[in-house]
């Protein structure tokens, strides 16, 4: 009788043994397909956080820290940081690596053309300017050449084949 109770609390044993190291195993397979890192509650960490802040470094932090607090520590934002498209109660986690990036100015920039010098220009930069074709640019430069140059715009008028029209057209696209 002695015997089959030893036999039936060896069973009993060895089916927890089973359950227990089935278990783990299984839990084991679930740990190694995760590519996180568990930490320790209150295991300190290191976070690197960079662009638009005061103090731009690595920071030991707590685990269950928040980028906000990371922020804090380093000083908080500068005045160029676009802070609205970040997450500030995120947690952090080991290795984290936070970029503040710079507010963009979504501003329309017109840029104005740049100035024709009658001057210097060459033909084919005479040539785009409205009304002044091929021949009109070679007189151009050949009248600066003759002259010294052009003093003031209104010399332009002096060219052969530049009417008033043509000067009033260009005008506004010409420098000395």
């Amino acid at each position: 009788m002695r015997k089959k109770i030893l036999i039936s609390i060896s069973i009993v044993i060895m089916i927890g043994i089973g359950i227990i190291i089935n278990n783990m195993s299984y839990k084991e397979s679930e740990i190694k397909g995760t590519p996180s890192i568990i930490v320790e509650e209150n295991e300190r960490i290191l976070v690197q956080i960079s662009g638009e802040v005061i103090r731009p470094g690595i920071y030991e932090m707590n685990n269950d820290d928040r980028i906000n607090d990371v922020v804090n520590l380093c000083g908080g934002f500068t005045k160029k940081a676009d802070f609205e498209n970040i997450n500030l109660v995120a947690k952090v986690t080991d290795g984290m690596i936070i970029v503040i990036k710079a507010k963009t100015n979504n501003e329309i920039i017109i840029k104005e053309p740049a100035l024709i010098s009658i001057n210097n220009a060459g033909l084919n930069e005479l040539m785009s300017l409205t009304g002044i074709g091929e021949a009109k640019a070679r007189n151009i430069i050949t009248f600066r050449e003759a002259n010294g140059g052009f003093k003031k715009l209104d010399d332009l008028l002096n060219v052969s084949g530049i009417s008033n029209i043509i000067f009033e057209n260009i005008k506004n696209n010409i420098c000395l």
